[in-house]
């Protein structure tokens, strides 16, 4: 029940919660009569789950129960402030229909300002009244009290007009309209909670699908024509993600690979991550030198993406006829190359900048030539800045090791499951806040027939 009371000749504010034991409660001191006909209206109100037939039989049953001549519900638009007419009844109610009151203004706006009802049987002499919505209508005397969610925001406004007969409003009535906006209440929460749960459930499904479709874009792992072993796993922190990984076989049989971070996580940074992706591989199929086509998806994304979109990448062909690895790493965590025979490690970290911040950067080409038993490694910072429920990161340096005790022989998808491993148990329960990403590649041990 609500607690405030109003009305033109005295008004109760300030009252303590409600106590239904207690004589003096508004229902208390309602005739039995009338409040067996609310338990038989609430009764039939909530034989029905659609809710427009349930307002609509809220707004009839206030009107029976307060004997008036009209009743309307007014909604508020959160966006605009202003009450909306919904579902009004009477002889008016085809010509007020969809009418909005301004913010504030009318006894309904106050009413809605304040969180509390009031009645009042000469509101014409009341300076709150907004006047009539009507012309074929003229208001004797009203009552109207806020309509509340459970938290006690208030989201509608429920009126009775023109109670039939010589008899006043008087807090009796006041008390019955207000348990009916509860009902109005429990019904506008229960439609919403519904509507919100069909949406969840059909963007659970979307992710699901979208989970799936980024699934796809993923290469296959395995030996390349028998010239590299590659492996490659990409886990978002949500249901999709804006890490990437890729190597795919150019037309000169030379192999393009990627390993890429888009600034943000869910669908958004998932678009963006599917717009570079598509971008570098279409301008690797072209005879240009590394870092001229880093400098161009350096534009493309400048130029089609919302500002603020930004991206590390770090992207290198392989020839495997002479093993020469050619890179750019454009802001992006360097990878390692390392012999694990020897303990020998190296940072790749030539290229530039990030991509997406800067128009005209120049950007430089990195060459290495990978040698039997070496170890490429790329990671997004998902898998160093990992952390644990005490707020520690994964780091480096335990990468580090993981790479240098692999076993080139055990293959690529080995050390990954090994990294994988590693850094679920350092987590723990702690909840993911980043997309974690790995490309491992490894040479063969002889070159392939010229």
């Amino acid at each position: 029940m609500h607690q405030d009371l109003d009305s033109s000749s005295a008004a109760t504010q300030g009252a303590a919660p409600p106590d239904l034991r207690r004589a003096d409660h508004p229902l208390a001191c309602c005739g039995a009569p009338r409040l067996a006909k609310l338990i038989e209206q609430i009764g039939q109100i909530n034989s029905s789950l659609e809710p427009e037939r349930l307002l609509a039989s809220i707004m009839h049953s206030a009107a029976a129960i307060l004997r008036t001549e009209a009743s309307s519900l007014l909604l508020l638009d959160e966006a605009s402030g202003e009450l909306v007419l919904h579902l009004p009844t009477g002889p008016a109610s085809a010509e007020i229909t969809g009418r909005r009151i301004p913010a504030g203004q009318g006894i309904c706006g106050w009413v809605a300002r304040e969180g509390r009802g009031l009645f009042s049987n000469d509101p014409a002499r009341d300076p709150r009244f907004f006047g009539e919505l009507a012309g074929s209508f003229v208001t004797r005397n009203l009552t109207c009290v806020p309509v509340k969610r459970p938290d006690g925001r208030v989201i509608g406004v429920l009126q009775a007009l023109n109670r039939r007969g010589e008899t006043p409003f008087d807090r009796e009535d006041l008390a019955l309209l207000e348990a009916l906006a509860d009902q109005a209440a429990i019904a506008l929460e229960r439609d919403r909670l519904h509507r919100e749960s069909l949406t969840h459930t059909r963007l659970v499904e979307q992710l699901a699908l979208a989970n799936e479709i980024q699934k796809g874009l993923w290469p296959v792992a395995g030996a390349l024509d028998g010239t590299i072993s590659v492996a490659g796993f990409s886990r978002p922190a949500s249901q999709v993600g804006g890490d990437y990984y890729d190597f795919f076989r150019l037309a000169d049989g030379r192999i393009g690979l990627a390993l890429g971070d888009v600034c943000g996580k869910g669908p958004a940074a998932a678009l963006l991550m599917s717009a570079l992706r598509s971008t570098l591989r279409s301008h690797l199929e072209y005879d240009q030198s590394l870092d001229e086509i880093i400098a161009r998806v350096n534009l493309s994304l400048l130029r089609d993406s919302p500002e603020g979109s930004f991206a590390t990448l770090f992207a290198g062909i392989y020839d495997p006829r002479t093993r020469m690895l050619d890179f750019v790493n454009a802001g992006h965590n360097p990878p390692l190359l390392a012999e694990p025979s020897t303990g020998g490690l190296e940072r790749l970290e030539i290229g530039g900048p990030l991509l997406g911040a800067f128009d005209f950067v120049d950007f430089q080409t990195g060459r290495r030539e990978l040698h039997p038993g070496q170890v490429l490694v790329l990671f997004s910072d998902g898998v160093t800045e990992a952390l644990n429920l005490a707020e520690e990161e994964f780091g480096d340096h335990r990468l580090e090791a993981l790479v240098l005790a692999c076993r080139p022989a055990d293959g690529p998808q080995a050390l990954i499951d090994d990294v994988l491993d590693a850094v679920d148990a350092f987590v723990g329960a702690a909840a993911p806040f980043d997309d974690l990403t790995l490309l491992v590649l490894e040479t063969a041990s002889a070159l392939p027939p010229a």
